[in-house]
């Protein structure tokens, strides 16, 4: 899987099974056949849906034979991966029934889901022309058979315990990252431009303040500058000699020089 699911459980089991006697000859094989009969049942011991097992031991070379039934009690242990969703979690399914009160999903292409238009926080409406449900703020946000959707766990309905199956996944949308998962991840990307786009503009208006700030603090210096050698010449002349002659004079006094 390319990102972990939450609702994907592995944990390591401790496993007590009555084994058939025929199955002495080969226990680990009987173990074996025990867990295939619980693959995609619920197990109350375990709160989840057994979607594979792994790493299956025998813990004991012995096993026990009660008086009353002639099965072989022994004990082994086993990695389970568990389909075992709880309330409040973000689940993924693909819609396979549309209607005007609820969505049909399937979760994991084998668990049932169904989204009641209640649940939606009023953020969907049913479109009967295009069998489909359509956002009411945003119009192309669009819901129809074959969409893959996120939404959020509400509640199970009671699991079968005899019958060994999970209840209906009950679903809500209109929570931030639920809905069309296509359209989501497209705005998604289109808020990270956006936002790109922003720190983007802010930069230039930083770099622009800085440069002008910059320009401003040069024309400090250069005035700074002329006015300190300003200062320098003037003190070089004798005191209430205009500028102009104290340049006069030090002209002359460079062409008679040479």
């Amino acid at each position: 899987m390319s990102e972990a699911l939450e609702e994907i459980q592995e944990v390591w089991a401790k496993l007590e099974l009555e084994l058939h006697p025929s199955k002495t000859g080969n226990v680990l094989g009987g173990v074996r056949d025990r867990l295939n009969n619980m693959l995609m049942r619920y197990s109350e011991d375990f709160g989840g849906v057994v979607l594979s097992y792994s790493n299956e031991k025998l813990t004991s070379t012995k096993g026990a034979i009660l008086e009353s039934l002639p099965y072989v009690h022994v004990q082994a242990t086993a990695v389970l991966l568990l389909f075992s969703p709880t309330v409040g979690q973000t689940l993924e399914g693909v819609v396979n029934q549309v209607c005007g009160d609820h969505l049909g999903l399937l979760v994991m292409g084998v668990f049932n889901a169904s989204i009641a238009v209640t649940d939606t926080e009023d953020s969907f409406e049913f479109d009967e022309s295009e069998q489909s449900w359509s956002g009411k703020v945003d119009y192309r946000h669009k819901i129809s058979v074959g969409t893959n959707v996120k939404f959020r766990l509400k509640g199970m309905q009671e699991a079968s315990i005899t019958m060994g199956t999970i209840g209906t996944l009950i679903g809500a949308l209109g929570h931030a990252g639920t809905g069309n998962v296509q359209h989501i991840e497209k705005d998604s990307e289109r808020k990270k431009r956006l936002k790109k786009e922003k720190a983007s503009k802010k930069d230039s208006k930083k770099d622009k303040s800085s440069k002008k700030e910059s320009k401003k603090e040069s024309k400090k210096e250069s005035k700074k500058e002329r006015g300190e050698k300003r200062a320098r010449d003037q003190a070089d002349m004798p005191n209430g000699t205009p500028d102009t002659e104290v340049v006069k004079k030090k002209r002359k006094k460079a062409e008679k020089g040479k």
